[in-house]
């Protein structure tokens, strides 16, 4: 089923073209931030886990290697919410299905069937940039969910780790 094209405005459409390209533009550049922002949470992720097993290995290296099960369990609870974290921000960062707008291919067969009317291969630019935007943001919240929700068990990774390592160096 073919999508029904709506009439273009009868009006010059440089401007929207280039406001539609500029935001895209910005919203591509948001989705890198979001994911260079989960790659430092999956690289504290795994130096939390780093800095809570060495607290356990200094602390089995002594004589007396007592560990209480309240502290065994809150290094098995900072390994359980480091798989959860990890796999949330893992998901999160995976490949988007994000539109990037016109493709060349694209571009070029309009450009074929407009050959004469630079004015309408420029409102389908347009109209193309800005469906682009429409699917970007659903994707882009999307994934903001999944990073929320690895940061927040991140957060609660840190708690427990931290209490971890007290309990057992003290």
């Amino acid at each position: 089923m073919s999508k029904e094209r709506r009439p273009f405005p009868d009006a010059d459409p440089t401007l929207s073209y280039d406001l539609a390209k500029f935001e895209l533009s910005a919203q591509l550049s948001s989705f890198d931030s979001l994911n260079q922002a989960l790659a430092v949470g999956i690289s504290l992720a795994t130096a939390v886990v780093a800095i809570l097993l060495a607290a356990f290995g200094i602390r089995f290296g002594q004589e007396s290697a007592d560990i209480s099960r309240l502290a065994f369990g809150f290094l098995a609870g900072g390994g359980g919410l480091y798989v959860l974290s990890l796999g949330f921000l893992a998901f999160a960062v995976r490949g988007a299905d994000f539109s990037t707008g016109l493709g060349a291919q694209n571009a070029w067969d309009e450009a074929e069937k407009y050959r004469d009317h630079e004015e309408v291969l420029y409102w389908w630019a347009v109209e193309t940039l800005i469906e682009s935007l429409r699917l970007n943001r659903i994707e882009y919240a999307s994934k903001k969910f999944r990073a929320n929700v690895g940061f927040g068990l991140l957060g609660l990774e840190l708690l427990i780790a931290a209490a971890a390592v007290v309990m057992t160096i003290a």
